[in-house]
């Protein structure tokens, strides 16, 4: 007997590191969706905030993962999709949120609904508003020629329409997208080296790779809170990693031309934006936080030359 797509069991991995009310809030939206095959996975990166306790004591339902240590996002959401699998063998889905996504009602049902319609979806990404319910994401387009990714439509109304022909995309927001359980078993888990930004991104390139489609599902509406990075030790630590992970994904997937073009005009503009922040020490003034992107941006191509992945271990990153 066919299954129906209601029928199909998913598990929802959300990582948390220190954000407990996003989470709450992200978890609470979760329990007034309808669909009521699932499994819900937190897996905290050592939060100092009682998260674990906290989320347990309010949704004792939710299954909760405790690292010893701040693993970054890839490797945390691997860690959860591998117990999950190793748990409940009969899951048919994965559906990857940020703790700050609030999902609408009945998201889920059409997200599934989406995947099961063809053999060859393998990953479907619902529409995903910003808080002033403007467009933050409808797919990614990634240019080869320079290293930056375009998130579709962002900033437009929320009611924009992306035509049928124009659904598949290239990739997805990392903040939430769904996942055939099959993806990860014939192209791989999210790629670990990064630690954090451009991991989402690659995966959906490999699983293009493995023949699987990524369809926009507009019908599917989610939240996504975003914001962070105003924060400047933050910055400190999103300038090194996208500094550093811009030159590792297009070194894995960009054509050989693109590349070689590439390591000039990334060399180059890392280079102007650290004369700019070293320069604007003298006329505007904070220097010991302009020091810091100027050495972010430094670092990470240094690293990145030097082969590091995953986790870089500076007290300066400011991260636990």
């Amino acid at each position: 007997m066919k299954i129906s797509s209601v029928d199909k069991k998913i598990g929802i991995i959300i990582i948390n590191w220190n954000g407990l009310n996003d989470t709450l809030e992200c978890l609470k939206s979760l329990s007034e969706d309808q669909y009521q095959n699932k499994i819900i996975v937190v897996v905290d990166n050592k939060s100092s905030d009682n998260s674990p306790q906290i989320i347990k004591r309010k949704f004792s339902k939710v299954k909760i993962i405790k690292n010893q240590q701040n693993f970054g996002y890839a490797k945390a959401t691997n860690i959860g999709i591998k117990k999950l699998f190793r748990e409940s063998k009969d899951v048919d889905y994965v559906l990857i949120l940020n703790n700050d996504v609030v999902i609408k009602p009945g998201s889920i049902k059409k997200l599934i609904a989406k995947a099961e319609s063809s053999k060859k979806i393998g990953i479907v990404s619902p529409k995903i508003l910003d808080p002033e319910d403007k467009i933050d994401s409808l797919g990614v387009k990634v240019n080869f020629n320079n290293g930056t990714f375009l998130s579709i439509a962002r900033g437009k109304p929320a009611n924009t329409i992306i035509p049928k022909n124009k659904r598949k995309l290239e990739a997805i927001a990392g903040s939430c997208f769904l996942v055939k359980k099959e993806v990860f078993e014939k192209s791989g888990f999210i790629p670990e080296e990064y630690f954090f930004y451009f991991e989402e991104t690659d995966f959906c390139l490999q699983a293009k790779k493995s023949g699987y489609k990524i369809i926009l599902e507009p019908k599917a509406v989610v939240c996504h809170k975003g914001g962070g990075s105003s924060n400047p030790e933050i910055s400190t630590f999103s300038r090194y990693y996208f500094t550093r992970n811009m030159f590792i994904f297009m070194k894995k997937n960009a054509p050989k031309d693109k590349w070689r073009m590439f390591v000039v005009f990334g060399t180059s503009k890392i280079i102007w934006r650290i004369i700019l922040n070293l320069g604007g020490i003298l006329i505007k003034g904070k220097p010991k936080r302009r020091f810091l992107w100027a050495k972010a941006y430094l670092r990470g191509v240094i690293d990145f030359w030097r082969g590091t992945t995953d986790r870089a271990d500076y007290d300066w990153l400011s991260v636990n």
